[in-house]
């Protein structure tokens, strides 16, 4: 009896650790360890340029990355049909602006839910901006045009990169750190610029650039329908911000009844349009010469 007993404590001493080998919570999962070490190539698809840009930035040369539309206008006459349903269903990844940017944006991703595209909404954390010379009141979209929003929105985009190529996780890290460090100190310096000047007032007719505004800290007044009063307060220089992307600035200057200085900001660009309109700005103001 005594052996019986003997043997059977022994096999369940063997048995609990066999057990404790065989399972450990702490131990590294072997696949998490595979897919740290696995080369992908991502096929990245965006709205607009602006986007396409800022993902580029990221990835280099590593990932194949697309953009949809060139301009506002072609994306708000855009029709989903099949085509492009089937299109971003095959993505690794698609990237939107969201903020009701895309007004068709619910029906894709109603038709590609059951696809294994990931849907990067890159507005996700940013406090939008309430539009106030619209009809209806809505958030204003372009929050890519200032610069704080830039950034996270930079980070949602790095952050949906990282999950899917864990191999290069760093790489994109130290790609939107460098990103961000630049930006910056460009705002900083240009901040700096215009905090030497006073003499001048702006005056807008869009919603379009609060963003920008909310970013330098400057307040600006908006006309509703270009109805411009005449302006009595004695300033160096006014200056008008316009939209060039849509409008035609003959037209507005013809429903004028003050002198500006005008400026035509963007939004559909080649080149950094959030670095552009600020120098755009500052230029302005600095130069009594210019415009």
């Amino acid at each position: 009896m005594k052996k019986l007993t003997y043997a059977l404590v022994v096999f369940t001493s063997i048995l609990f650790l066999g057990l404790t080998f065989s399972y450990n919570p702490l131990m590294a999962n072997p696949t998490d360890e595979l897919d740290e070490e696995k080369e992908v190539y991502l096929n990245i698809l965006v709205v607009n340029k602006e986007l396409y840009k800022m993902t580029e930035e990221l990835v280099g040369s590593k990932h194949n990355v697309e953009y949809l539309f060139s301009n506002d206008k072609e994306v708000k006459e855009f029709i989903v049909n099949e085509n492009i349903i089937n299109n971003i269903s095959n993505m690794d990844l698609f990237i939107y602006n969201g903020a009701g940017y895309e007004p068709w944006i619910n029906k894709v991703i109603d038709n590609v839910k059951n696809s294994n595209v990931g849907l990067i909404n890159a507005s996700r954390g940013i406090r939008l901006i309430t539009n106030e010379l619209t009809e209806e009141t809505n958030e204003n979209p372009y929050y890519l045009l200032g610069f704080n929003e830039y950034k996270i929105a930079l980070y949602n985009i790095k952050t949906a990169l990282q999950e899917r190529d864990i191999k290069n996780r760093g790489y994109y890290e130290e790609n939107y750190n460098n990103i961000v460090k630049n930006l910056d100190e460009f705002l900083s310096k240009e901040k700096e610029e215009l905090s030497s000047y006073e003499n001048y007032s702006i005056t807008t007719n869009t919603d379009k650039f609060d963003y920008l505004f909310r970013s330098i800290g400057i307040q600006v007044n908006k006309l509703k329908d270009n109805i411009d009063e005449v302006n009595e307060n004695r300033v160096e220089k006014n200056i008008f911000i316009y939209d060039k992307d849509n409008e035609n600035l003959e037209d507005i200057k013809n429903n004028m009844k003050n002198e500006y200085i005008y400026i035509g900001l963007g939004s559909d660009e080649d080149d950094n349009i959030l670095t552009k309109n600020l120098s755009e700005i500052v230029d302005v103001i600095k130069n009594k010469s210019n415009y």
